[in-house]
């Protein structure tokens, strides 16, 4: 807000923002998916890319072929997904619908404006689903676990004061994995195999 005062500009987000920041920051107006924001002479898409944030928005320039893609990548690195709000399988969606911009220039809100797009995304998407198959085959030679149980054979080569955040991605693919039906709740955090067949994600 107090950002907001300084420079005089309106707040606009997705409603799902407006939601997580009712009582803290006053949304003016609100974007939604297939919108266009005017910016001077440029029209952007306004594409609502769920994933790291359910109500995360970018911003594609058809004429130009740039995009401002905020968290859904990294200009090194990726991407924290946290759940409730990170989910694995909107991400995924999200990712492939960039990939299909065929956008020539994506500006993330961390690092330097990513130059060859696609092969970012394809990147992103095949580490994604790696670390799922990782996490899938840990987690069945474990039979009854907690996403902590798994940090350490999966996320070794870090830090330990990082595998709290660790853990937080380890769960995230466990939540996907359980949609996917390879893993249940068993109560107290735990996860058990389902005993269902593992298709390749």
């Amino acid at each position: 807000m107090a950002l907001k005062k300084q420079i005089e500009v309106p707040v606009v987000a997705h409603s799902r923002t407006a939601e997580l920041l009712a009582g803290k920051v006053e949304v003016d107006h609100f974007l939604d998916d297939g919108d266009v924001l005017q910016t001077g002479s440029d029209r952007w898409e306004v594409l609502h890319t769920p994933g790291h944030a359910t109500g995360h928005l970018c911003f594609f320039l058809p004429e130009t072929g740039e995009g401002v893609v905020g968290d859904m990548l990294a200009g090194e690195g990726t991407i924290v997904l946290d759940p409730p709000e990170g989910d694995l399988g909107h991400y995924l969606q999200s990712l492939e619908r960039l990939r299909e911009l065929n956008a020539q220039r994506l500006y993330p809100a961390h690092g330097p404006a990513l130059e060859n797009p696609q092969k970012i995304l394809t990147h992103y998407i095949q580490h994604r689903r790696a670390r799922t198959e990782q996490v899938a085959t840990e987690g069945k030679k474990k039979g009854r676990f907690t996403p902590e149980d798994l940090v350490p054979e999966i996320y070794s080569a870090i830090p330990k004061n990082f595998w709290p955040i660790a853990a937080r991605q380890v769960l995230c693919h466990l939540l996907y994995l359980v949609d996917q039906g390879e893993f249940v709740h068993s109560g107290s955090g735990h996860f058990e195999t389902s005993g269902g067949p593992h298709e390749g994600r």
